[in-house]
């Protein structure tokens, strides 16, 4: 599909291109740790991706366009991903960042990273605290689809991405193709922080965006937590060439990444919904169906679709649309488009319910623009005369109102007038009172 776009040369230049990008699937298990979390935190960002583009940028653009409609509520996840990520200034810092401090500390345990999420957002909704005797070693998250409560258990060493820099050069050395391809990247990275400054001075071109999952986060399975509670560590960064990398952080920066590009393109959604929890074939569960449906916001997005108006056509597509279908009186009247529009839309009896006029298109609720698209196939011969007729009284009634909003308001206008004239006579004629009144208190 992209190659038909264009050439690879014009394709750039114009950056068009079509993605496809399948999320990960949303996992709650009997056990859940540091993979299960970095996955359900990418389900976050892509659903509150999705409130942005569905609900909240529809909004803005009936409130732009001057569109009268019935607000719609949907669920919001941003203190969730707040919860997770968050890294502002006068706000606790995120699970994630916390995860990160922590590894950084020397002689901390899994324990003490439990502890400090606790300390630090034990009064936030979106977390909740575990049964009294898990405490001490998980945490619940309230997501939108679901609470989940993870083991803090492993949480330090899976958040290690450190790997020695002699190991990433052998391996990219290596005479296997694909070995040495995977490990080609992170060799040509630099190893130290002096050397990344020195890196980022240069001039050499930047490597394309690697949105791959990191370290840890692409299973599909719970993996079994290393109990390692008790385990001591030392400071990262420390001799052998090693610098920490903090498998969370990189993974929180490359979703932002990807939403940004998201966000800078036009998405369309295809949501999935599992019939039943098992697997099986033929087998529909209501509840559960129903229970997916209102976590991801369908039900609302329903609701937007009965209240709202999805379709949406500029003035001049209308014109370009349907003026060669029309009779050629019509094109005589020599109409703006917005007001082409509305009289096409009066002359053709599509019902005032189904449709508004914005600032700059004409808004149609669903199925609402079928009724113009007959437009295009009903018989001109035998229509043409009553379509006619209508768009000329279209433009006699528009006619007739403006004139009678502005025979109402000159009305106003006057009644004003004479009430400020009155009151200025009124303050005249109480001068001479006023004075006759003081100075019989004077005597």
């Amino acid at each position: 599909v992209n190659c038909k776009l264009g050439a690879l040369a014009a394709a750039a230049e114009r950056d068009c291109f079509i993605g496809i990008l399948d999320i990960f699937g949303f996992e709650s298990f009997d056990t859940n740790g540091f993979e299960q979390l970095l996955i359900n935190f990418a389900n976050e960002k892509l659903q509150a991706t999705f409130n942005q583009h569905v609900f909240a940028a529809e909004q803005e653009l009936y409130a732009a366009e001057g569109i009268a409609w019935r607000s719609v509520r949907w669920p919001d996840n941003s203190e969730t991903i707040g919860l997770i990520a968050s890294k502002e200034r006068g706000r606790a810092p995120g699970v994630l960042h916390l995860l990160d401090e922590t590894s950084r500390l020397p002689n901390q345990t899994d324990a003490d990273f439990n502890k400090r999420v606790h300390d630090a957002h034990g009064a936030a909704t979106a977390l909740r605290r575990p049964d009294p005797r898990a405490r001490a070693a998980k945490f619940a998250v309230r997501h939108y689809a679901g609470e989940v409560t993870y083991n803090a258990a492993g949480f330090l060493d899976r958040n290690n991405g450190t790997v020695s820099a002699d190991l990433v050069t052998l391996l990219g050395s290596s005479a296997h193709t694909l070995l040495a391809a995977a490990f080609a990247a992170a060799a040509a990275e630099p190893s130290t922080p002096a050397a990344a400054a020195e890196s980022a001075k240069s001039s050499t071109p930047r490597r394309p965006l690697d949105l791959t999952t990191p370290r840890g986060a692409g299973g599909g399975a719970p993996a079994t937590p290393r109990p390692t509670p008790g385990s001591t560590r030392q400071p990262r960064g420390v001799g052998g060439g090693k610098v920490f990398s903090s498998v969370g952080l990189t993974f929180v920066k490359q979703m932002s990444a990807l939403v940004a590009e998201l966000d800078s393109t036009r998405c369309n959604f295809v949501r999935c919904i599992k019939p039943n929890p098992a697997m099986a074939a033929g087998v529909f569960d209501a509840p559960y169906t129903v229970t997916q449906l209102r976590h991801t916001g369908m039900l609302q997005c329903c609701e937007l679709l009965k209240h709202g108006f999805p379709t949406r056509i500029s003035y001049t597509e209308v014109v370009e649309r349907y003026a060669p279908h029309l009779p050629p009186d019509v094109g005589r009247l020599r109409l703006p488009p917005r007001d082409f529009a509305a009289a096409v839309a009066y002359g053709f009896g599509v019902q005032r319910d189904l449709y508004q006029l914005g600032a700059t298109r004409l808004f149609f609720r669903a199925g609402g623009v079928a009724c113009l698209d007959g437009l295009r196939s009903c018989d001109m011969a035998a229509r043409g005369p009553e379509i006619v007729a209508r768009v000329r009284r279209w433009i006699v009634l528009r006619r007739f109102r403006r004139a009678l909003a502005h025979t109402l308001a000159g009305l106003r206008l006057c009644r004003l007038l004479r009430r400020v004239r009155a009151l200025a006579l009124w303050r005249a004629a109480l001068l001479p009172v006023r004075a006759y009144l003081r100075s019989g208190l004077r005597r």
